[in-house]
């Protein structure tokens, strides 16, 4: 995976992005910096343990990832994969749109439950 190659300027408009998405889908209580920094990590070290891949959204590098929160819930993360940073998180049973293969809804795979 690249290295994180957003400005700082991006970087915080992206954070602030995902910071209201995951404060508004899934409520107070996480450490939106915290986590930010891990997913973005975990992406970069290829920790596939931590995410797992779900769909690809676009042929410029934007793909979905589920990981489970220490409380259990499961977070699917878009993530900009070009530039290293996640952009926004959804809550399953979402549906996003994939380029080209129209809507998916967002559900945790059976071997992850």
């Amino acid at each position: 995976m690249n290295a994180i190659t957003a400005n700082a300027e991006s970087q915080r408009r992206i954070f602030n992005h995902f910071s209201e998405r995951l404060e508004e889908r899934f409520g107070g209580g996480l450490d939106a910096l915290i986590l930010w920094r891990a997913l973005a990590y975990a992406l970069h070290a290829q920790d596939w343990k931590l995410l797992r891949p779900v769909a690809r959204v676009n042929r410029k590098g934007r793909r979905v990832f589920v990981c489970r929160l220490a409380d259990g819930r499961f977070l699917f993360v878009l993530f900009d994969c070009q530039i290293g940073l996640p952009i926004t998180v959804f809550r399953e049973g979402m549906v996003i749109r994939r380029e080209g293969k129209g809507t998916m809804q967002l559900g945790v795979p059976h071997d992850l439950r």
